[in-house]
């Protein structure tokens, strides 16, 4: 989970970047780039980085509605059931091939092309098995924020995989034999998740984004596991455990609520006598008008 500052900070330069981008006046102009300005400059103070280096990471900068980027990163397991990983240039560090989502591709398309330049190996992506903010998990602090699609993908040949430009190695591991990862793209978790839905394929899909509930806190992501039954579609309701506790009045066994019907009068049992009703009490006034 990031930093909250950082999350504060990229709230607000992402506010004015959209506000720039929209702003139709001169003083909303300079008071959305006072507040980039602002932003800008926690964000540096935060990386450690000169102020500059955060304009660069933002070539579009007020360019449209400041939106996440996506990232795409593939699983893929040879015959023995061990995962691809490839190894960075700029860290040294292992990960699952993938990287930024191209303009004027698909998801899979740019998955598929992203393995080719970095593994050397052609593939067909099957699935996605899950999905991730990486502001809500722990991966290393990034300024700019992302969504991660991670794809289940099948070999189309036998080809070894090599590196390619961005990367120095490729080759396959095995679950137990996991080198050193890139975390600030690839998690442990990442790759257990893989290895998971790859055993078991009815195994639901990981939509791990951490998010808030409606109580203000935040809610961890749901473990992945098998899918649950759906349940078979009727016309009835499900019968209600007895002595449960619920507000709502009960039902006839027709899914008709009771407070939608009328209320049927009540019958005395046979050979009883139907109580007389009772009559208001007399005044004073009115014994006397008498």
């Amino acid at each position: 989970m990031e930093d909250r500052w950082l999350a504060w900070a990229k709230r607000l330069h992402a506010i004015a970047a959209t506000g720039l981008h929209y702003a139709e006046g001169p003083f909303d102009r300079e008071r959305y780039a006072e507040a980039a300005s602002i932003a800008n400059e926690m964000l540096a103070a935060l990386a450690d980085v000169p102020p500059q280096r955060i304009r660069d990471l933002v070539p579009d900068f007020a360019r449209g509605y400041a939106t996440p980027l996506v990232e795409v990163r593939a699983a893929i397991f040879d015959r023995d059931t061990h995962i691809l990983l490839v190894r960075e240039a700029s860290d040294g560090r292992w990960t699952l091939p993938g990287g930024f989502a191209d303009v004027g591709r698909s998801p899979s398309e740019n998955i598929v092309k992203e393995v080719l330049e970095e593994a050397s190996i052609r593939v067909d992506a099957r699935t996605i098995y899950a999905v991730r903010h990486k502001a809500r998990h722990r991966y290393d602090a990034d300024t700019r924020d992302f969504y991660k699609l991670f794809f289940l993908c099948e070999r189309l040949d036998e080809t070894a995989p090599r590196p390619g430009p961005e990367t120095t190695d490729a080759a396959f591991f095995a679950e137990r034999a996991i080198p050193p990862l890139s975390t600030g793209r690839t998690l442990p978790e990442d790759v257990a998740a893989a290895f998971a839905r790859a055993r078991d394929p009815s195994r639901r899909f990981l939509f791990a984004f951490a998010g808030v509930g409606s109580n203000g806190r935040r809610r961890p992501p749901r473990a992945p596991g098998p899918a649950a039954p759906r349940p078979r579609a009727s016309g009835r309701l499900p019968p209600r455990a007895t002595g449960a506790s619920d507000p709502r009045p009960a039902g006839d066994g027709n899914n008709s609520p009771a407070r939608f019907r009328s209320p049927s009068p009540a019958r005395s049992p046979p050979g009883a006598r139907s109580p007389r009703p009772r009559q208001p009490p007399r005044s004073r006034n009115s014994a006397r008008a008498r």
